[in-house]
């Protein structure tokens, strides 16, 4: 009885799908009659996506904003959300830490309006800036061109406590360290100080840091590019291009045909291991526990979202539809992406389907929920009883943040 209500629910699409093409090719050249078309097409597409959920069990339990922060980007530490936004009436970049529980809000002490990323952990705040670099990052040529590529400046890192207000500088390297992530006393970045090519994207690798013992230790080799790590219970996770052979899609953050995998650094025993090395590209991994997740290309700005289990070698495919899912994070068991099938996420062209959600997979239960309600949220966090999204508008982005029912946490 089951598998004939998804049959029909599919058949249902399948009929809604082509009608709604017929009738644009008929319409679409006539002015009187596209207005009326296109009300026939949201109306179309809106029956699709809500039968596309039924079909693929997916509960829909839209939460209350708990708090929300003027910003585009942030990184979230239970009770603890950094958010970073540009101060109003002038381009200074302001880096804002605030605690959910009580309110307090923290001020980490940046230079300038340029961040290259940034993490908390508890009371600790990691960031990139330039306040080592003695050039003009954004001076430009008669062209319009920026004189100095942005890869090749002096980017450094610093690590702000919020309750010691101590700041402390923890690479001094000419060359560009940028995209920190911090752990317990552990810090990883990226780093091009081994880049001898003109390249311009630069060759990466990745280092990690112990604040304990002051020690530096690089993970990665190679003439390759390994970029955007995370840390996690001991445990470093990054994409890799040591693979690919395909050059010309370089710089093309969703082309399938760039071949980008997923590797994994165990910190305990010294060791690296591949995760993922398909034939296309799989990028934007998080790590938590034996968990490492990531977003797998199939075609243009067209991914799933793929689960790793690293001790049981188990593979999941927590989506799987022609429609895009990415930027996943992992916390506990419990995964949350950025997905599609409702409508799309980008907010500065038409608003007509723009309605992109945040999903939350519980390996515990094996279940799905929508978290999310109408327009763009996207670029989830997740940690402890708390998710946040970026709830994306292009003259007043912010991120919201919600309180996650227990059924959602343990």
């Amino acid at each position: 009885m089951a598998r004939r209500i998804v049959l029909i629910a599919l058949v249902v699409v399948l009929v809604i799908v082509i009608g709604n093409n017929v009738i644009g090719r008929i319409y679409s050249m006539i002015p009187v009659q596209r207005a009326i078309f296109n009300n026939i097409q949201r109306i179309t597409f809106n029956i699709q996506r809500s039968i596309l959920e039924s079909v693929k069990g997916i509960k829909k339990q839209v939460l209350p904003i708990a708090a929300e922060f003027p910003g585009r980007e942030a990184a979230l530490s239970s009770p603890y959300i950094a958010v970073q936004n540009y101060l109003h009436g002038n381009d200074t970049l302001e880096l804002s830490v605030y605690n959910l529980e009580t309110g307090e809000e923290y001020t980490v002490p940046t230079i300038g309006k340029h961040i290259s990323g940034f993490d908390i952990e508890g009371k600790n705040v990691v960031w990139a800036d330039l306040r080592s670099e003695t050039r003009n990052p954004v001076q430009t040529e008669p062209s319009g061109k920026f004189t100095y590529n942005q890869s090749k400046l002096n980017w450094d890192i610093f690590l702000y406590n919020l309750e010691t207000r101590e700041k402390k500088q923890l690479t001094y390297n000419p060359a560009a360290q940028r995209n920190p992530r911090i752990w317990q006393h552990y810090v990883v970045w990226e780093d091009n100080r081994h880049d001898t090519t003109d390249d311009y994207y630069g060759i990466w690798n990745v280092y990690l840091y112990d604040l304990k013992s002051g020690k530096e230790t690089r993970i990665t080799r190679g003439e390759y590019d390994h970029t955007h790590p995370r840390i996690r219970d001991g445990k470093i996770v990054w994409r890799d291009n040591r693979n690919n052979t395909n050059i010309r899609f370089r710089g093309c953050e969703n082309c399938p045909d760039y071949n980008w995998d997923i590797y994994f650094y165990d910190i305990s025993t010294g060791k690296e291991q591949a995760v993922a090395t398909g034939p296309t590209m799989e990028c934007d991994p998080d790590v938590s526990g034996d968990l490492v997740v990531w977003a797998e290309y199939k075609e243009l700005n067209n991914a799933d979202i793929v689960m790793k289990n690293l001790e049981s070698g188990k593979v999941t495919r927590l989506t799987d539809d022609p429609f895009h899912q990415w930027q996943p994070r992992v916390d506990n068991g419990r995964v949350v992406w950025t997905d599609e099938r409702r409508g799309h996420s980008t907010s500065d062209v038409s608003t007509d389907f723009a309605n992109a959600d945040v999903l939350l997979y519980h390996t515990r239960t094996g279940k799905t929920t929508r978290l999310t309600g109408g327009w763009i949220q996207s670029q989830p966090l997740i940690s402890g009883q708390y998710a946040a999204f970026l709830y994306d508008t292009q003259a007043n982005p912010r991120y919201q943040v919600v309180k996650l029912p227990d059924k959602l946490v343990r």
